[in-house]
């Protein structure tokens, strides 16, 4: 990721065209001030489902809204690269100083997150064996022990990306409207040597691993 995108049009224009909607007798503004990151958080209701509406904050731009706490359901990080490629991050799970905002009377709340961003990891190691199989028989009858058998082990390793507000994004990162290349996990001893390596897996939860 080279220089960070700013988001406008659509996003400017659902923001507006929400809040023009809007008639409370007392407002503020939210502000998005970390260049490429996208807030969506939770107002207004949808007169068909009577949830709450998903309302994207675009960055740069302050977006008036009536006073209140907003929880935010996502987090979007989008950068273009030199060919104007976009990639894109989205937040998994845990979203640190920004699960809520508030906006007070008069005021602009400012949040930020984004970059530079953290790696962590988790690891599991779980022990299995195959099924015991069932003892031989000799031609004696006699009963021949089987040699026992060696356990395997798994090693699980859960990647995040933590934000400057401890938001966590997901490792899969997007390019455009697709899955961009799969990063690549090595595991290696103390002294460096590369005992297993393989692309990561992505697990069933969007964006997740």
């Amino acid at each position: 990721m080279k220089k960070l995108l700013i988001f406008t049009g659509i996003l400017i224009m659902l923001g507006g065209t929400w809040t023009a909607a809007q008639g409370a007798a007392k407002a503020g503004a939210l502000k998005v001030d970390t260049p490429g990151m996208v807030l969506t958080i939770k107002a207004g209701k949808d007169k068909a489902t009577g949830k709450k509406k998903e309302v994207p904050v675009a960055p740069g731009k302050e977006m008036a809204l009536p006073t209140g706490t907003y929880q935010v359901s996502s987090v979007g990080l989008f950068a273009q690269d030199a060919a104007k490629t976009v990639w894109g991050l989205e937040t998994l799970g845990e979203l640190g100083k920004l699960a809520s905002v508030e906006v007070a009377d008069g005021q602009t709340t400012t949040v930020q997150g984004g970059g530079p961003l953290q790696v962590k990891t988790s690891v599991s190691i779980t022990t299995s064996a195959p099924p015991a199989k069932a003892a031989s028989k000799a031609k004696t009858a006699a009963t021949v022990a089987l040699p026992p058998v060696p356990k395997g082990k798994t090693v699980t390793v859960l990647v995040r990306y933590v934000g400057q507000s401890g938001e966590q994004y997901g490792p899969k990162v997007m390019q455009g409207k697709r899955p961009g290349p799969r990063c690549v996990v090595r595991l290696v001893d103390e002294e460096g040597k590369v005992l297993s390596q393989g692309e990561y897996t992505y697990g069933a939860n969007v964006g997740g691993g």
